[in-house]
């Protein structure tokens, strides 16, 4: 049953420790003010004992003593970025160097427009930096129009300048006549095509040791190593072969008194091959 207190106090009541005992107001404001008690920046976070527990916020966000929530450094990766999320506004002035650009990214349209017609850019190293200039300023090594006139001379005499050094007469490099020679030639480069042509059907080179050189010859003229005569005195047997000849003394063979007697048909065969 219900018992009324009559308005009166009760006092020397035990701290509770049933569910249904009454408490005093100094242990429900002893509680209150243990849950009210709570570490600077800390919030409370059912732990595993399903217990309010006092933690600091960590991971991707921070939470301050007034209630503001912060993102961590580099807590947005891509996975947290929705596509087409990041536009021009969101990237930072010069934000892009050169690690982000891939080769032959950046195209003619890329490039910011010239302040006058001609301008072209040139690297300052001064600035360390690329700037337009005039044409006109730009000191190059062809800047008079005439072709070549920059050309000293050959190094040797495999080559020839030539030419008066202007707009109609530009300079220019010849192979001089008789300039080629073994050292310039690779190894098999004169082919039977690089060959002057003969003047007449059948002609041969051959080196000419007067002139100290390869001449054209008929093959006709030619000579050749037939024996041109034989002859036989009865004691030397001579051979002969154009203008040059060949004796040999045969009187001491065993059989000398037979070739003596056979001398007549010996000489009679004055033009054997």
């Amino acid at each position: 049953q219900d018992a009324s207190a009559g308005n009166n106090a009760i006092t020397d009541l035990a701290d509770p420790t049933n569910a249904q005992d009454a408490a005093t107001k100094a242990y429900v404001d002893g509680q209150v003010t243990a849950v009210n008690t709570l570490n600077d920046g800390q919030i409370y976070v059912g732990n595993g004992s399903n217990v309010a527990t006092g933690v600091t916020a960590s991971g991707d966000a921070t939470i301050s003593n007034t209630g503001v929530i912060d993102l961590t450094n580099n807590a947005v990766e891509t996975n947290e970025i929705t596509d087409g999320a990041v536009t021009t506004a969101k990237i930072g002035g010069d934000a892009i160097d050169n690690t982000k650009l891939a080769d032959d990214a950046v195209q003619l349209e890329n490039i910011a427009d010239g302040t006058s017609d001609g301008q072209v850019i040139q690297w300052d190293a001064t600035t360390t930096s690329w700037t337009l200039v005039d044409l006109g300023s730009v000191t190059v090594t062809e800047n008079d129009g005439v072709i070549g006139n920059e050309v000293t001379g050959a190094t040797d005499g495999t080559l020839t300048l030539s030419g008066g050094a202007t707009t109609v007469s530009p300079l220019t490099l010849g192979v001089t006549d008789g300039g080629i020679n073994t050292i310039q030639l690779a190894d098999g480069a004169v082919t039977l095509g690089k060959l002057a042509d003969g003047t007449v059907d059948g002609q041969l080179l051959q080196w000419n040791a007067g002139s100290s050189s390869w001449v054209l010859i008929d093959a006709s003229s030619l000579s050749d190593d037939d024996i041109t005569g034989v002859s036989f005195d009865g004691t030397s047997v001579t051979v002969a072969e154009g203008a040059t000849s060949f004796s040999a003394d045969i009187s001491a063979l065993d059989d000398s008194a037979g070739v003596a007697a056979n001398a007549a048909a010996i000489a009679a065969h004055n033009t054997a091959d």
